[in-house]
């Protein structure tokens, strides 16, 4: 699959948007990378472990550096929902 989202995108994010809810399967999130601070990813949030940790993956997988190679991230990584993106 392509990825929703190219390097030069420039994305509308919503910080707050967790703060009613928390982040569910599906959605889109733009988050710190666990390995590289202050460098940011958009991930697509795959699912919650029992420990209450994201698992998030790109769209797409053959390209993608997600929870398949750092682990599931903590809630304190995700910075906000990716709600669309500029023309």
């Amino acid at each position: 699959m392509l990825p929703e989202y190219a390097e030069v995108d420039q994305v509308l994010v919503n910080p707050h948007a967790w703060k009613q809810r928390k982040p569910e399967p599906g959605d889109v999130a733009l988050l710190e990378h666990p390995r590289q601070p202050e460098f940011y990813i958009i991930k697509r949030i795959s699912h919650v472990d029992a420990e209450g940790r994201y698992f998030v993956l790109g769209d797409n997988p053959t390209l993608s550096t997600d929870s398949r190679e750092f682990g599931a991230v903590d809630s304190r990584l995700l910075l906000g929902k990716v709600t669309g993106k500029l023309a």
